[in-house]
């Protein structure tokens, strides 16, 4: 229904990785890269906390099919996500 491809890579049943093809919005500069994700309680609380220590929200809070999360970037300018798993996604 228009999702972008996306692939899971599982070490014993567990998902460890995913790829997906770079997002259109990401200028053509910045070169392939893995986001580190962190499985959180709430989502928009994780992300008010992050903002308050200096990071910046990029995307999101937004719903996915495994559940809600965001993008930040902190004050390094290092790239990472939050996200809160809907119960049963992996």
């Amino acid at each position: 229904g228009g999702a972008p491809e996306y692939v899971e890579l599982e070490v014993g049943g567990q998902s460890v990785a995913g790829m997906m093809p770079m997002p259109e919005m990401v200028p053509a500069e910045v070169p392939p890269y893995w986001l580190v994700y962190f499985n959180v309680d709430d989502c928009d609380a994780a992300v008010a906390k992050a903002e308050g220590l200096g990071a910046s929200l990029v995307a999101g809070p937004m719903e996915v099919q495994v559940g809600r999360f965001a993008v930040l970037s902190d004050d390094q300018g290092a790239m990472f996500a939050v996200i809160k798993m809907v119960e049963g996604a992996h």
